[in-house]
């Protein structure tokens, strides 16, 4: 991971390149599989779809075009039951790869999602506020999170955020100063507390100093409760 690597895992780095791809490649299945629940759970009673193959001519009504699978797979089904009461003109790609789910890889900035969570928790329990200045030293970030000397992105200066703009950096640049000064205010131990609790079990976040690892199993299941609004209301 970008933020606790030591120097011995970043010259491995390389080494684990490969995996990683499949750990991503993993996770964009998985979130293959959420996007069709996102079209099973926003239908509604709108008028029967014409299906009709890409090519055919299109006709006055609204139509529901699909290309036709080579046969009548259980996955045609859920698209077509995933259509029914809908119009308009869709295109579904569906890549199905199924293996490593439960592999054990680093997670990179992908802990960065768990923090979110935690953050947005306490925001919406009162105990953080968006509009809250955080702030610290980089040299005692580097220090508390084992950050060796010759990989620290920053060795000197002051970290200050607003809470929000933490999660904002943190998010949208990846940014790893952001992510550390908000895992400050909230701690390792409740981020590890926050994945047993949601069922994460086979992903550690580094209360030890090891590198946070997941697998892309885990990382599925988040998105789904995210998804489901089980994890922030």
């Amino acid at each position: 991971m970008e933020s606790y690597t030591t120097s011995r895992q970043l010259r491995r780095k390389g080494r684990k390149r490969k995996l990683l791809i499949k750990f991503f490649i993993s996770i964009l299945v998985l979130t293959s599989f959420i996007s069709t629940l996102l079209i099973l759970l926003h239908r509604n009673d709108r008028p029967e779809p014409i299906i009709s193959p890409l090519g055919s001519g299109s006709t006055n009504a609204p139509t529901t075009e699909l290309n036709a699978l080579s046969t009548n797979t259980p996955l045609e089904n859920i698209i077509q039951n995933a259509l029914e009461g809908t119009h308009g003109t869709y295109g579904i790609f569906v890549k199905s790869l199924d293996f490593n789910a439960d592999k054990v890889f680093e997670s990179a900035s992908l802990y960065k999602l768990w923090i979110m969570a935690v953050i947005y928790q306490k925001i919406q329990s009162g105990e953080l506020q968006k509009d809250q200045v955080l702030s610290e030293d980089v040299s005692v970030l580097n220090s508390k999170f084992r950050i060796a000397p010759d990989i620290a992105e920053k060795k000197d200066g002051k970290i200050t955020y607003s809470v929000g703009d933490g999660l904002y950096n943190m998010i949208t640049i990846s940014d790893n100063y952001s992510a550390l000064l908000l895992t400050e205010k909230v701690g390792l131990s409740h981020v590890s507390l926050f994945l047993k609790n949601n069922g994460l079990l086979k992903s550690i976040v580094g209360t030890n100093g090891e590198s946070p690892t997941s697998t892309a199993s885990d990382i599925g299941l988040f998105l789904e409760k995210l998804y489901k609004r089980e994890i922030c209301k």
